[in-house]
């Protein structure tokens, strides 16, 4: 990075940074004290050096990967790096710090730093991290379940020699469920980490790499080109939700492709999100067979939903301007909040920060255990 891009970057994370840090400080500081006394400091202590084993676990960055025969990059892919989209260009942590400034204003007007975990209050922390695929996907409705890309979910055994144990049972769980090669094998928790699966060697090798103790999921291979992703929100109490944003994948990329959102599509989606038990906020992962289809709710398979957390990625349309972004995201942070405030007022109770902690450090963990996405 030159030094000039490096200098302005520090100054604004130190410009946004101190003062967001001595404000925390200040107002837990004073809380604590009230309430906790001369157990303040050891618990202070405790926390920080909660966040630096989360920060090691989770937010280390990676240097870049180097070409395996020590080549320079070429041209063309240096061109590509200066035609990147601004907000790609901005680090992790400072991509998100005006987002985490956001958060806390919204959870003191709220009272509660983990409200939107109460968007989908029958799943676990609300799909924040640690969230099961197959349970969104099983909590669809059975007249429903036509959209659905059929699967079969799997627990790896633990053990020594569990291997060809594992494959039979599979094996017999695929035959039952009428699946055939190929197949889209993926944990059941963590997002990402798909691999196609196209006769039986392959899938003895992925179970052979598959953490012992841990489930994985083994979905039909839906074979259309189009693949897109659909926010959904509903707040409790309403009959019917919508679609807050629609995306297209293009390559790496994902484009903005909202104009294609009409009634037909959002009552189809609607309906599928109304048979799931106390599911507002999450995002749709779709396979369709071409985009006329797909506008008219018809010829798409559900492949994944996803619960809060698919709502603040970082995956947006380079051509919008980073100013449209935040103002999405914010809006998305916005609308979690409203959902959960009208969840607690129904009874139910936000998860303490703890348990998000704990999620979050066991999918770091696992994600490092996983067979990389092929």
């Amino acid at each position: 990075m030159p030094l000039g891009r490096f200098a302005v970057a520090s100054l604004v994370v130190s410009a946004l940074y101190l003062p967001l840090m001595l404000f925390i400080a200040v107002f837990f500081g004073d809380t604590l004290d009230d309430r906790v006394g001369s157990w303040t400091w050891p618990f202070l202590l405790c926390v920080v050096v909660a966040i630096g084993f989360v920060r090691r676990q989770v937010f280390n960055f990676q240097e870049e990967a180097k070409p395996a025969d020590g080549k320079k990059t070429s041209h063309v892919a240096r061109r590509k790096v200066r035609t990147m989209a601004p907000g790609d260009r901005i680090p992790f942590g400072l991509f998100y710090l005006p987002l985490i400034a956001n958060w806390i204003g919204l959870a003191s007007r709220y009272r509660s730093l983990t409200l939107p975990t109460l968007a989908n209050p029958c799943h676990p922390i609300g799909g924040t991290w640690g969230e099961s695929k197959s349970g969104y996907l099983l909590d669809v409705a059975m007249n429903e379940r036509q959209w659905i890309a059929d699967f079969v979910m799997v627990t790896r055994s633990a053990g020594p020699r569990t291997l060809f144990g594992d494959l039979k049972r599979v094996r017999q769980s695929l035959f039952a469920a009428g699946l055939a090669f190929p197949l889209i094998a993926k944990p059941d928790v963590r997002r990402g980490r798909t691999c196609k699966i196209d006769d039986a060697p392959a899938l003895r090798e992925y179970l052979r790499h598959f953490p012992a103790g841990e489930k994985l999921i083994l979905q039909r291979f839906v074979p259309y080109s189009g693949e897109a992703a659909a926010l959904y929100a509903r707040l409790p109490g309403v009959r019917s939700g919508r679609v807050l944003s629609l995306s297209f994948r293009a390559g790496s990329h994902w484009c903005d492709a909202s104009r294609h959102v009409t009634p037909e599509f959002e009552a189809r989606l609607d309906a599928i999100a109304c048979s799931m038990r106390e599911f507002h906020y999450g995002r749709f992962q779709l396979r369709f067979a071409s985009i006329d289809e797909l506008m008219r709710g018809e010829i798409f398979s559900v492949v994944e939903i996803n619960g809060i957390r698919s709502g603040t990625n970082r995956d947006y349309d380079p051509a919008l301007p980073l100013a449209e972004v935040y103002r999405r995201l914010a809006d998305q942070q916005r609308i979690m909040f409203l959902i959960g405030e009208k969840n607690r007022a129904r009874g139910f109770a936000p998860v303490g920060c703890a348990d998000v902690l704990k999620s979050l450090i066991r999918q770091s963990q696992l994600g490092r255990r996983y067979p990389a996405s092929a």
